[in-house]
């Protein structure tokens, strides 16, 4: 049985969703993390690369939370004034 709806589904933004701003302090350490992980990627690619992309891709931060490129556009937006 399938089921159609002539209108998309739009989901409404939560609360978590809403943007943190990031104090200059903190926007400067997570660019610090962002610039190793890429570091850490540029150096250690082949090995990286044998556990799939999926593994490239969190070391890039758009697979996962642990890689520091995690929301780079954030923090290089709140950076964007001392630049």
């Amino acid at each position: 049985l399938l089921v159609s709806s002539s209108s998309p589904a739009f989901a409404a933004p939560v609360e978590s969703e809403k943007v943190k701003t990031l104090t200059e302090d903190q926007a400067v350490e997570r660019l610090k993390e962002g610039r190793e992980s890429l570091q850490y990627l540029l150096e250690n690619y082949d090995k990286i690369c044998e556990g799939g992309g999926d593994n490239v891709r969190r070391y890039l931060g758009t697979v996962g939370t642990s890689s520091g490129l995690v929301g780079v556009g954030k923090v290089m937006k709140s950076l964007s004034d001392r630049a």
